[in-house]
Order: C-alpha cells, then structure tokens, then sequence
C-alpha cells in the first residue's frame, strides 16, 4: 500500500489539478483509496479511455488501477496494468515499476516483466525530484532485473539439457549474456549506491547487438536473428549511434530474404521512423530487386531513382561508387524494359504498341544520357 502511495504522489507531480469530465482527478484519486469507487464512476472511466485525449486516458487509467489494487481484485489489476502499459501510456515509469513489482512477487520472471523493468528505468529520470525515492527505486529495478535475468538464464538451461537443440542452445547464450549483462549494469547501485543517473546505461541495447563487429560477420552469412534486428532498431534511435553501421547490417541480412518481406519492413520502418527516403537504402534494395529476376526490372528502376534524387548526401569514395552503380542499373534495367515491351507487342505497327515502345526507348535515352553526363563529371572508368 505505502508502495502505491508513494508511486501515486510521484506520477501526479507534473500533474495539473483540473477537473475532468468524471469528476475532479484528486477526488477520484481519494475515492478509489478508500474503495468506495461505484460502478457509475467506473463506467464514467472506461468510456473515457476510448474518447480522451492521451493525458485524460492516462489519469483515468491510473484510477481504474488503484480502484482494483485496493479491491485485491488480482485479474483485473493485472490486466489494467498491462492494458495502460501496452495501450495507454507506454513508456510510463512509475506503472512500470509497480507492474515489474506485482510480476517479481508473484515469481514470474517472464521476457514480459524484463520489458517493463527497462521500461521503468528508461523513465527513470521522472523520479529525481525525491532523491530518497529515486535511489530507492532505481536500486530495486537494478535488483529485480538481475534476479530475474538470472532465473530465465536457469529455466533456460534446464530446458536445453532436457531436450538440446541449436535453436534452445542460441537462446541460452543470449539469456546468459542478458544475465552477465545486468549484474555488470546493475553493480554500482547495488554494491555501491552510486544509483545516480550519470549512470546512464541504454538498457533497451543489452546483449543481442551489443557486438558490432559480430554481427556484422552474421550478417554477411544470412544469421542475423529477428531479436538481434529488433534491438539494433532500438540502437539505432539512440542519440550518438552508430547508424550507418547498423544500417548496413540490416541491409546485408535483408539481401538474405528471398520473399523480400525483410527489405520491405526495413525501408517501411525507417520511413515511417525519419520521413525520408535513405538514398544507400533505395539503391541497395534496387539492386537487390534486380538480382531476384527481369519481372522486378520496373520496380528497380523505380527505386534506382529514389536513390539518385537523395544521391547529394552520398559522400566519399562509397557515395561515389554508390552513385556510379546506380546510373549502371538505371541504364542495364531501362534496356531490359526496352526489350520486354517490346517482347509483349505482337503488332509492333499498333498506335499503342508504338507508343509503349517509344516510352521505354525514351526512357532508356534519358538513363543513357544521365549515366554519360555524370561520367563526364566524375572521370567513370
């Protein structure tokens, strides 16, 4: 109880006391203490967590949550923790926290509870304005992700020796490394008490693309795993990463991908993650295109000039050879369109077929000349 007390106060401190539509947010907050939320309130709250604004949803949700804690409602407590964690307010700490503590005391050490303890102390800096509460927590955190870490890294290799396999013998290591990692993170606060937070470790980067290098050779063999490609995503929006690198790696694995569903994804995520349009991206997934057969010939033209109307930020002798090598493709697959059209044309003297034709011919005339101005330029040999 003092737990939630305390966590309450901390998650309502940036919070201005304004009235909302179910009542004053301080009252129900009381009300819900004191168990004596009715069920008109209750529905009040839940219809306002398909209609609020993000903050209202948040507030509304975290009523919802301290009803059932008090209630010892155990189901339903759990599952709105899970719902405002998943669907409400994903990266908040202090739910987080207390969702990581009800999973640790009811000894289910899950991959699900490893989640939340880095959600809990990715949001650890909301904390510090109570520094008894902070070192506090912080060390707790630490404590919890070590001991759970631990204990998967055991399940783990019970299972391995009832029944080895490679796939359970790749998942071992990863759990041992996840484990030794912690324990080395987790050190100075615990041993310590040096819990400060210029202890700044990225957490959501633990062990599966920590090594580069490592995965670099993997990826050049195809044995970059799908955990190991969700975690360099989350490197790669760390501030100072090493972004080119982890884009090359990704890169490499997806040219490993014969359906081509991992190159799609790829250039859909950094879309969707920076709004542009990566110019080594689009002219390693044109050539990618045009090593999977003549029917992609099209598409890989498309993506052939992508990549040249961003090629001003390619620099440097790769920049250099990137854009050389597009200019080849454009020409080489503006050729091939050429020919299948006029494959397709069994009546070549038809007004359409002639217009196809001189199209594609056009096409390729204008890949040509772009390919021998910019040689003209940059000394092609």
């Amino acid at each position: 109880m003092k737990t939630l007390l305390a966590i309450t106060v901390l998650w309502l401190a940036s919070i201005p006391g304004i009235a909302l539509a179910c009542g004053d947010l301080s009252e129900l907050e009381m009300v819900a203490y004191t168990g004596k939320l009715d069920e008109a309130q209750r529905t009040c709250l839940e219809s306002s967590l398909e209609t609020g604004d993000s903050v209202t949803r948040a507030q509304h949700s975290f009523v919802l949550i301290i009803d059932a804690y008090i209630g010892n409602e155990k189901d339903r407590y759990e599952a709105l923790m899970r719902r405002h964690l998943t669907e409400i307010h994903t990266t908040d700490a202090e739910v987080a926290y207390l969702f990581v503590n009800h999973l640790f005391n009811a000894e289910r050490h899950t991959d699900e509870a490893l989640h939340f303890a880095r959600v809990a102390m990715d949001g650890r800096r909301r904390w510090l304005h109570n520094r008894t509460n902070y070192d506090r927590m912080v060390k707790a955190t630490y404590d919890m992700m070590v001991q759970m870490s631990m204990a998967r890294a055991i399940d783990v290799e019970q299972e391995y020796k009832g029944a080895p396999t490679q796939e359970k013998e790749h998942k071992l290591e990863q759990y041992r490394r996840q484990a030794r990692y912690y324990l080395i993170i987790a050190a100075p606060c615990l041993h310590y008490g040096d819990c400060g937070p210029y202890f700044d470790v990225e957490i959501e980067g633990w062990a599966p693309c920590d090594d580069l290098v490592a995965l670099e050779g993997k990826a050049t063999r195809g044995g970059v795993t799908q955990e190991e490609v969700n975690c360099l995503r989350g490197k790669y929006r760390k501030n100072g990463a090493p972004r080119r690198r982890i884009l090359d790696i990704m890169m490499d694995q997806a040219d490993f991908d014969r359906d081509g569903r991992m190159w799609e994804e790829l250039l859909a995520w950094h879309w969707n993650l920076t709004g542009l349009h990566d110019p080594m991206l689009a002219h390693r997934y044109a050539q990618y295109l045009v090593a999977h057969g003549e029917e992609q010939a099209a598409e890989a033209l498309n993506w052939a000039d992508i990549a040249l109307e961003e090629s001003d930020s390619l620099s440097g002798r790769r920049g250099r050879d990137a854009v050389r090598k597009l200019h080849e493709l454009r020409v080489r697959t503006a050729e091939e369109l050429l020919q299948r059209t006029r494959n397709e044309h069994d009546s070549p003297d038809l007004p359409e077929a002639q217009q196809a034709i001189r199209e594609a011919e056009e096409r390729l005339a204008g890949a040509v000349a772009s390919r021998d101005s910019w040689c003209a330029a940059n000394d092609c040999e």
